[in-house]
């Protein structure tokens, strides 16, 4: 059980990037992670920070769900 506790046995991660640059999935070296959740900071005020979500996979991974919504950002 102790060793579930590392990203290394997940196969999904969240990402939190503080700028907004291209997220490439190759970036983090697994074996086992296939699918990321990115989430970036939109707008950073302190009463209406917002969030913008993506979801990217490696090569291989079909697409699945559920779908974001359209845009993909979301109040704190």
């Amino acid at each position: 059980l102790q060793r579930k506790r590392h990203i290394g046995n997940d196969i999904v991660a969240i990402v939190f990037q503080e700028e907004n640059t291209p997220f490439v999935p190759d970036m983090i070296a697994s074996n086992f992670l296939h699918a990321y959740i990115v989430v970036q900071v939109e707008t950073s005020c302190a009463d209406r920070t917002t969030y913008k979500v993506s979801v990217t996979a490696r090569e291989g991974v079909r697409q699945f769900g559920p779908p974001l919504p359209s845009p993909p950002v979301f109040k704190k």
